[in-house]
């Protein structure tokens, strides 16, 4: 449980300013900021803690505001043993429209 997911992240904010944001909890491995093809960013990331207990303290970001956003800090979900369907999986999508 040493990485967190970070929502409500303000346009502009990076991987540099996640990093020294979250840093004054412990030492951080690793930021990841989710963008879009075109670089843009998602608003969302990911902060990876060296250890659990300073994870556990950067929680208290919760609720703070960063960039004139109001921060959601949260204990990321482990997906390893999720997966998406494929498109040779036995599900099959079907789109329905509506005539006019």
């Amino acid at each position: 449980m040493s990485t967190l997911f970070i929502g409500g992240l303000a346009w502009e904010a990076d991987e540099a300013l996640l990093r020294e944001t979250f840093e004054a909890y412990g030492p951080v491995d690793d930021v990841k900021l989710l963008r879009f093809d075109d670089g843009r960013s998602k608003g969302v990331g990911f902060v990876r803690f060296r250890n659990e207990a300073d994870a556990t303290r950067a929680l208290e970001k919760d609720g703070t505001e960063l960039l004139e956003r109001v921060l959601r800090v949260q204990v990321a979900k482990d997906r390893r043993g999720e997966r998406r369907p494929r498109r040779d999986d036995a599900v099959q999508v079907v789109h329905v429209r509506r005539r006019r």
